[in-house]
């Protein structure tokens, strides 16, 4: 039998004709192919070659699209069929490059001083070329080609907003874009500048055109000196105040955005108006009263014209175009304002400062001069004059010499004059007198002055008998001369007149302070008194002269009456010895501090001023302090245990006195008449004595000697003890130390004679050979620096027995 039929479907036909494209917008690739008959679906499959990234789509038609692929990627591109029970595999594949990815870090760096931008990039994958576009915001385009990471894009339009951005390009596709920067190209060039200046005020006006993006325009006015003005607006005009006269001024303007200024403008050139004289000077002919104004840095082409106005409105001018001209027919004492205008082509300037100007004073009338004899000054009347502001008073003797005074007052058609030179006949004239000039001289008036003080005025006093002789110089013109003597309390006065230049005055007291002063007659004044002489007659003798003598420095203190003050004092103390001790001083009290010791001085005080010195007043006896004892010595008798101090005689002194501190400061002292030497017994042993002498008189002690130190005798070794060594044979012996010993001597003896010793600076030491079986006194002698000391130990020092001699032995034979 036939057995059931099994139905088979064979593996289905491939499918063929594989063909791609690429959408570059979206990276998307479109597959397409023939059918296989047998397959149900495809699937198709994009693998990266140069990553993990894999992409697929299926579709049961003949074609499909594969989205997301990766910009900048090489993809393997397959399709494989499915039958209903086999799979029909991929026949062939294709390779499909996506587009570009865009570029980043995109960087824009632009220029205020051009249009052009440079573009930079980080290079980005699949990239072959790139294109950098720079877009304005009306859509046009500007771009530039490379296949590096920067370039450059030109010609951009001035102040224009632009998106500038970047896309990468291979031999397909163009990639996507870059991010976006916005850039602003500079503003554009500001043009046709319209300038127009007012002369007189300085004001510019200024005008342009302008295309383009600006935020503000600023306009600049240069002059030659390179000072500028400068005006910022947002509109297409400025105004530009104070503009310089006599200026050439460059006009330029300039666009400015948030970040660019424009290229300048063209320069407009603009001159202002002519300018005055910075200041001018106005010079007054005294003599003729043209009054001549010049000034500098005129102006070739510019004319300036002088203007010169009285109070009344009557104005003078004259003109020229060289640096002055004068001003002539103008009134005497009249002032006048005066003013230059500079103008050059219609254009006046501005005019100068205000100057004013006054003309020649006129010529004063003089009526009378009158002479004060008590001051020798003068009072000049006179009528006055018009545009004076002072007076010149001149004064001409009879020997031609001539003496100008200003005017203290010029009211009432009077002034005073200061003191006019004595002994003088005078021919006065007046001179009127502004800041600037001085008028022709008055009228003139004929006067006579006092005679002149009599100076070098001197005094000589003669300290032997107090007259006083006054002289002074000769005045021309006197008859007489009086002067006169005055004390400082007003309470005398003395006087003499006389022909001559000197006088004696007799019979003054002691020690009074005059002032003198001479006046000289004329024959109708008195001359004013001479400068003031000031001076002493002679000193009074000092009184009650005192000594008082301090023991402990040996300084005389000097004190005395006097019945006059103000005056300089000498004292001098002469010695036996021939010594001279002063003091100077102007109270009336000093003090000798040189005298020598031991002397009888017998001193004086005389009173002094600058010219005498007053006799020396009763003296006084002054003893000094008794002189220092030398050569002072001290010897400690060790026998008598005491210490002789002995010295040298000293001048002055009747005893003396010899101190003695020991170790511990307690003091004692020993005295002597005229010996030079005391003893002081009773000495502690192991003590310094420090000594030192003075000398006395009864009612003052010297200053003490330089102390000398001398020791005591040592004091005795005390708890003296000996040991015996039996077996070496030697004995230690030690002691407690005693005061001022220097060394020890331990000194070991018997009855027999025999002495062992040793010497040490310790307390302790070895007695050494000594003899066996024998009993020692032991003592320990205590050395000091002059002196010794011996102490005995108590009990007796017992050495080793002998070594046993002469051994006999019995032998018996009875006990063996």
């Amino acid at each position: 039998m036939v057995s059931e039929t099994v139905t088979a479907t064979t593996g289905p036909c491939p499918h063929s004709g594989l063909r791609t494209s690429l959408d570059c917008s979206t990276n998307r690739a479109v597959l397409s192919w023939t059918t296989g008959i047998g397959i149900l679906y495809y699937n198709a499959t994009a693998e990266a070659f140069g990553s993990i990234d894999k992409q697929t789509c299926s579709t049961n038609a003949s074609s499909c699209n594969i989205s997301s692929l990766q910009c900048g990627e090489s993809y393997k591109v397959s399709v494989s069929g499915q039958g209903l029970y086999c799979t029909s595999p991929a026949q062939d594949w294709q390779r499909v490059n996506t587009a570009p990815c865009p570029p980043t870090q995109l960087m824009v760096n632009s220029s205020c001083k051009s249009n052009n931008i440079s573009v930079s990039w980080q290079a980005s994958q699949g990239s072959v070329s790139y294109m950098a576009v720079a877009e304005n915001e009306q859509g046009r385009r500007w771009s530039c080609n490379t296949s590096s990471t920067s370039c450059q894009i030109s010609g951009l339009l001035c102040g224009q907003q632009y998106n500038v951005y970047v896309v990468g390009i291979d031999d397909k596709c163009t990639g996507a874009k870059s991010d976006t920067k916005k850039i602003r190209t500079a503003p554009c060039v500001p043009q046709n500048i319209q300038n127009h200046l007012d002369c007189l005020s300085g004001v510019l006006n200024i005008t342009w055109q302008s295309t383009g993006y600006f935020l503000n325009f600023r306009a600049s006015v240069v002059n030659s000196k390179g000072q500028m003005s400068v005006c910022t607006t947002p509109t297409h005009y400025c105004v530009v105040q104070n503009m310089q006269c006599g200026q050439t001024y460059n006009v330029t303007v300039v666009a400015q955005d948030e970040a660019c200024n424009s290229s300048q403008s063209p320069t407009e050139q603009v001159s202002t108006a002519p300018c005055a004289p910075s200041s001018f000077l106005s010079n007054v002919n005294c003599g003729t009263g043209v009054v001549s104004v010049t000034w500098n840095n005129s102006v070739a082409g510019v004319m300036y014209t002088v203007s010169a106005a009285d109070a009344k409105g009557a104005r003078h001018n004259c003109s020229s175009t060289n640096s002055g001209c004068n001003l002539s027919t103008l009134a005497c004492g009249t002032q006048y304002n005066v003013t230059i205008t500079p103008s050059r082509n219609e254009c006046v300037g501005k005019g100068s400062q205000t100057k004013m100007v006054k003309t020649v004073p006129c010529v004063p009338q003089l009526s009378d001069v009158e002479i004060d004899c008590l001051t020798n000054s003068a009072w000049v009347m006179y009528n006055e004059s018009a545009g004076a502001k002072e007076y010149v008073v001149v004064a001409t003797d009879t020997r031609g010499a001539v003496q100008t005074f200003d005017c203290n007052s010029t009211s009432d058609g009077m002034c005073s004059l200061p003191p006019l030179t004595c002994s003088q006949n005078l021919t006065i004239t007046l001179k009127a007198k502004d800041q600037q000039c001085t008028s022709a001289p008055s009228n003139s008036v004929k006067t006579e002055t006092a005679p002149c003080p009599p100076n070098d005025v001197k005094e000589l006093v003669n300290c032997n008998n107090g007259t006083v002789t006054i002289t002074w110089s000769a005045v021309s013109g006197a008859l007489t001369y009086t002067a006169t003597l005055e004390d400082v309390y007003g309470d005398s006065t003395t006087c003499c007149t006389t022909s001559n230049t000197s006088c004696d005055v007799t019979h003054l007291p002691c020690g009074e302070i005059y002032i003198v002063h001479v006046m000289a007659e004329g024959r109708t004044c008195n001359s004013s008194e001479s400068e003031q002489l000031m001076f002493r007659t002679v000193p009074c003798v000092p009184e009650n002269l005192k000594a008082s003598l301090s023991c402990s420095n040996n300084v005389a203190s000097m004190s005395w009456s006097s019945i006059k003050e103000g005056q300089l004092f000498s004292v001098k103390a002469v010695g036996t010895d021939g010594h001279v001790d002063e003091c100077r001083v102007p109270d009336k009290q000093c003090e000798l501090t040189n005298l020598h010791c031991g002397q009888y001085y017998t001193a004086t005080v005389s009173a002094e001023d600058m010219t005498c010195k007053s006799k020396p007043s009763e003296n006084v006896t002054i003893k000094t302090v008794p002189c220092t004892p030398a050569n002072v010595s001290s010897v400690v008798d060790c026998q008598a245990n005491s210490l002789i101090v002995s010295w040298s005689k000293s001048s002055g002194a009747d005893s003396y006195i010899a101190t003695l501190h020991d170790s511990n400061n307690q003091g004692t002292t020993c005295q002597a008449t005229t010996e030079g030497s005391c003893n002081v017994t009773g000495l502690g042993c192991g003590q310094i004595y420090h000594v030192s002498v003075v000398s006395s008189d009864g009612y003052c002690n010297s200053p003490p000697t330089p102390v000398v130190d001398t020791p005591s005798v040592p004091c005795n070794a005390i708890n003296i003890r000996a040991y015996m060594d039996c077996e070496n044979r030697t004995a230690v012996v030690s002691w407690w130390p005693s005061d001022g010993a220097f060394s020890y001597i331990a000194m070991a003896s018997t009855k027999s004679g025999h002495n062992v010793t040793c010497e040490t600076n310790m307390t302790y030491c070895d007695l050494t050979e000594l003899l066996c079986g024998q009993s020692y006194s032991v003592s320990v002698k205590a050395i000091g620096k002059t002196c010794s000391s011996i102490a005995k130990m108590t009990g007796q020092l017992v050495t080793e027995p002998c070594i046993p001699i002469h051994i006999t032995t019995q032998y018996s034979v009875t006990i063996g």
